[in-house]
């Protein structure tokens, strides 16, 4: 059964070889020449050569007895290649691989019909090659940008913490609802109120009652909370200087909870 190599076709089969015709060689006598033509009789001489002279005479080489004409023509060949195609070893010495290096070496310039196929993918591969590259490139900056961004958030939750432990320090744990008030903080408080011409009463009534508040009650201690003001305001202040201490605490209050400090950009922040 044959089978098809791109335009070769090999078969299994041994072909049919045309012999090629022998062509006599005749050695003649070059001191005693054969005639064209005989006439009378044949004497036959016995001629000796010795050794010497019979080195001399012939080629030993058998070079006249070599015929030029070569004994396989080229469609002989392909017919016996067809045919030992199979027995051909595919590597090493005769082998398909010496065939096909040998006819490479033999022509110029060769070019594979997949050799622009091969160039498509080379030229491929490089630009997958460096799309990879900027892939990559991009990716290690989203990953710089992102440690560098949980950097800045770690940092600035440290800073949050360190911030409200400070707070905490100054106006206590509950400084939302019963903040922690300084009696030097209550009295600048005032001060600012009546620059504002929001009191009721005259300044000075209003630091007397609070004095009287904080040395009266509580043991005279000049921090206290804001429920413990509260109270001592309600037992040392009356009419409406009561009412302009009780609207002071609460600004107090409400500033500590907001995160601003008791006087705004004064002392630590939230």
């Amino acid at each position: 059964m044959a089978r098809s190599y791109g335009k070769t076709r090999i078969s299994r089969g041994r072909p049919q070889v045309s012999p090629v015709p022998e062509t006599p060689i005749i050695i003649q006598d070059e001191e005693n020449p054969i005639p064209d033509k005989y006439e009378g009789d044949i004497n036959f001489n016995k001629v000796v050569y010795s050794l010497k002279e019979f080195r001399d005479k012939i080629d030993l080489g058998f070079s006249e007895l070599t015929s030029n004409t070569p004994n396989v023509n080229t469609q002989q060949f392909f017919d016996l290649y067809n045919e030992l195609f199979f027995d051909i070893p595919k590597e090493g010495e005769n082998s398909h691989n010496t065939i096909v290096q040998t006819s490479l070496d033999y022509l110029d310039n060769y070019i594979s019909p997949l050799q622009s196929i091969i160039d498509s993918k080379d030229v491929e591969i490089e630009s997958l090659n460096q799309q990879l590259l900027t892939i990559q490139g991009e990716l290690s900056t989203l990953q710089i940008a992102a440690q560098e961004e949980e950097t800045q958030e770690a940092q600035e939750e440290a800073d949050t913490q360190i911030a409200l432990a400070e707070y905490q320090a100054l106006y206590g744990t509950d400084f939302t609802n019963n903040p922690q008030m300084k009696y030097g903080k209550l009295r600048a408080t005032l001060e600012i109120m009546d620059n504002e011409g929001v009191l009721r009463k005259s300044l000075n009534k209003n630091f007397n009652d609070l004095r009287q508040a904080k040395e009266k009650e509580d043991g005279n201690i000049s921090t206290k909370s804001y429920n413990q003001w509260n109270a001592a305001i309600d037992k040392r202040a009356e009419g409406k200087v009561k009412d302009d201490l009780r609207d002071m605490i609460n600004r107090v209050r409400l500033n500590i909870a907001s995160g601003v400090g008791a006087i705004p950009g004064e002392g630590p922040q939230l």
